[in-house]
């Protein structure tokens, strides 16, 4: 029993014993495991604290992704940092007794933890103004890490942020350097993003053609948005080749790579079937970008005598197997039939595909005409309900409805599609986009009613008896009363 008492007083003095003093404070064994001890139930509920925050409370909050990781880590680092100076003071540390130390060694600290202490105010910063948060897809332009390196965020702590490549690595990178260097944010999934996609093809192609063929390769991709719509930009000319762009728009920044290939593997299989060519052969790329001293001038003039010689031979046979485009059902509206090559282009872009399943209603009988259709593929039947009697039957190539968008007038029977449909179509805010950006195809339009005023006028006799007009606004012209029906609509 004597032994059991001496071993206790042996094991209280030992980790009793002071081993340093810090200012006031007397520093033992017992004194360091009890700061070993806090410290580590301070990190268990700091780190638990922000798991249920991040994980429960801010997500029944509505809260998105980044906002709870910013609150849940400043809310777990104030948590530690209240707590670990609580647990000092309760086991008698004083921390004015640091001032001494501090002082002395503030100097040589302060020049060893200056990259920490930048990341550490940077961290911070992050967190606080969330202009980067977890869940972004970035781009960060840093030289000594890569050219551009593109990735999405998954942690941001208060020293470093964890950046995710979209190889599947984990890139650790400072936070002063998200701090100090560009970044390109383009936001969490869903954030709508444009993709420029370059494309060179050579000058005897119908840049009519090729922009049908580009704009209704965009509409067959899922991924590319309707809104905005695709656009087709003529960048420039080089001595062989027009240099062209089309633009598109996707929901995630994340699948451009995907869109890209679909986008080309799309173009090659279009180009092909309305035989458009590519950029030139190499031999004419060095011809259009090299100086004339690295050009063999026996080798160009073979290379552009052949080219010549192909043109010339094959051109008719070229356009006789193409399939017809939406460009060709366009000249065959009459009120169209007086728009050139650029008047087509401007509707073709206007315009968007619509798909229909069998036995889906597209309009009914009496609904306000606001958009015009060509069917591209498929077959619809024109239904009178009234009399529950089949009108017509329309197929591939078949349009309608041109004059009831132009005037707003109901339509007179019903269209569904008989089978899997394919249409083009250009509804009434397109319409009016395109007037009011050329006001010139304003006046084509009126000309063409001019030349088929008989159907505009029964057309008006038409909303006449429906009441749809009254009789004071009745004309006797009926391209005068078309003329100012269109500018009403349209706001002209």
């Amino acid at each position: 029993m004597e032994f059991l008492r001496s071993l206790e007083y042996s094991l209280i003095e030992f980790f009793t014993k002071t081993l340093f003093r810090i200012g006031t404070t007397d520093v033992s064994l017992f004194f360091l495991c009890m700061i070993l001890v806090s410290v580590g139930s301070i990190l268990v509920v700091s780190r638990l604290i922000k798991q249920v925050l991040k994980q429960y409370v801010l997500v029944r909050m509505g809260i998105d992704e980044g906002n709870r990781e910013a609150i849940s880590t400043i809310a777990s680092y104030a948590t530690g940092t209240l707590s670990f100076i609580f647990f000092m003071q309760v086991l008698g540390f004083n921390f004015a007794s640091l001032a001494v130390l501090a002082g002395a060694l503030g100097v040589g600290i302060g020049f060893g933890l200056q990259d920490f202490s930048r990341d550490f105010i940077g961290g911070i910063t992050l967190l606080l103004e969330r202009n980067i948060k977890v869940g972004d897809f970035v781009d960060i332009n840093i030289e000594s890490l890569h050219p551009k390196l593109r990735g999405n965020v998954r942690n941001i702590s208060l020293r470093s942020a964890t950046i995710q490549t979209r190889d599947g690595a984990n890139l650790i990178v400072p936070n002063n350097r998200l701090v100090e260097f560009p970044v390109l944010n383009w936001g969490n999934k869903g954030s709508p993003c444009r993709l420029i996609i370059p494309i060179r093809v050579g000058r005897e192609n119908d840049l009519v053609v090729t922009t049908e063929v580009l704009i209704k390769v965009a509409s067959l991709q899922v991924e590319v948005l309707t809104d905005p719509p695709p656009k087709v930009c003529f960048i420039g000319v080089e001595e062989n080749f027009f240099q062209l762009e089309l633009q598109i728009w996707i929901d995630d920044m994340r699948d451009e790579e995907h869109v890209h290939s679909q986008v080309y593997f799309a173009i090659e299989y279009y180009f092909r079937q309305q035989n458009i060519q590519f950029q030139p052969s190499y031999q004419d790329m060095i011809i259009a970008i090299e100086d004339a001293e690295f050009i063999d001038p026996v080798a160009s003039f073979h290379s552009r005598e052949i080219r010549d010689r192909y043109r010339r031979t094959y051109p008719l046979q070229s356009l006789q197997s193409r399939p017809l485009g939406i460009h060709d059902f366009l000249r065959r509206i009459k009120y169209f039939d007086s728009l050139d090559d650029l008047e087509i282009r401007q509707l073709i872009e206007t315009g968007y595909r619509r798909r229909l399943q069998a036995r889906e209603v597209l309009f009914r009988e009496g609904d306000m005409g606001n958009a015009f259709y060509i069917i591209l593929e498929g077959k619809v039947e024109v239904y009178a309900e009234k009399l529950g009697k089949q009108l017509s039957t329309l197929g591939g190539g078949s349009f309608f409805g041109e004059l009831s968008l132009m005037l707003g007038m109901p339509r007179t029977a019903m269209v569904r599609a008989l089978e899997d449909t394919l249409l083009f179509a250009i509804d009434h805010n397109g319409f009016q986009q395109l007037l009011h950006r050329y006001p010139l195809f304003y006046q084509l339009l009126v000309e063409g009613m001019e030349r088929h005023r008989e159907e505009v006028a029964e057309r008006q006799r038409e909303m006449r008896d429906l009441g749809l007009i009254s009789v004071g606004d009745y004309e006797k012209n009926p391209v005068d009363w078309a003329r100012k029906r269109l500018k009403q609509l349209f706001a002209l």
